[in-house]
């Protein structure tokens, strides 16, 4: 039986670093992601494979595919797949900075470093709107049936699929909404974190978030745009 890695349900720590690295055309990655499985700590650390690492590797996972461009009115989200993505946990941000340079001397002769976010906890696991994030998140076993592969006589038992998304905070938009709007569009009562029963359909149910989803989510500041949440589900 496959153990799951046991970063992805432990608790959040208070500062985070997720890496995202392309491989390198031409270059075979077998020998240094053997090296990473040996070097690194599991029980801090979550590692990602995307679709095209998986594809140089010879494999086929059933259910890995890379998640579509979105577009809306007055909005575009753009899809942004990476072939090895990290997640980092830990106390201490300078800690965090060496481990990830680390990381990235062990891969750099096949991986090349193109992304790096820094995340933190705010509150009491709440985005910068002042909302608690993943209040619904399922507990106990719930939490194992809906983070992690559940079929015993499969390869891919304990194993876990991720969707990385970032999204940028209006801040001042959505200040200057009232409480009532404010709350409407998040879809709970930021006094007591209740949800709130006639929300707008847009909004996931209690049920179905229970069902489908371990949500995490740190925040990050990027210097040209501004307050971001990285989320995970």
């Amino acid at each position: 039986m496959n153990s799951p890695q046991p970063a992805i349900l432990s608790a959040l720590s208070p500062q985070s670093r997720y890496l995202s690295f392309s491989l390198i055309p031409g270059c075979e990655p077998h020998e240094v992601l053997e090296e990473l499985r040996r070097s690194i700590d599991m029980t801090n650390s979550v590692i990602g494979f995307g679709p095209s690492l998986v594809e140089t590797l010879g494999l086929n996972i059933c259910g890995l595919k890379q998640h579509p461009a979105l577009s809306g009115k007055t909005i575009d989200i753009p899809s942004t797949p990476v072939s090895l993505w990290l997640w980092l946990k830990g106390d201490d941000r300078g800690e965090l900075l060496h481990r990830s340079r680390s990381i990235e001397h062990r891969l750099a002769p096949a991986f090349l470093l193109e992304d790096v976010s820094d995340a933190f906890i705010y509150g009491n696991s709440q985005d910068l709107t002042g909302y608690i994030d993943g209040t619904e998140n399922p507990q106990g076993e719930d939490a194992l049936a809906a983070g992690f592969v559940q079929d015993a006589g499969s390869r891919l038992q304990g194993s876990s699929f991720v969707a990385v998304q970032k999204w940028l905070h209006d801040l001042d938009t959505f200040e200057n909404f009232s409480a009532e709007k404010r709350d409407h569009t998040i879809g709970r009562h930021i006094a007591d974190n209740t949800e709130i029963a006639d929300a707008p359909p847009r909004r996931m149910s209690k049920e179905q978030r229970r069902k489908a989803l371990n949500r995490k989510l740190l925040l990050f500041v990027d210097p040209c745009h501004g307050p971001m949440i990285c989320q995970r589900v």
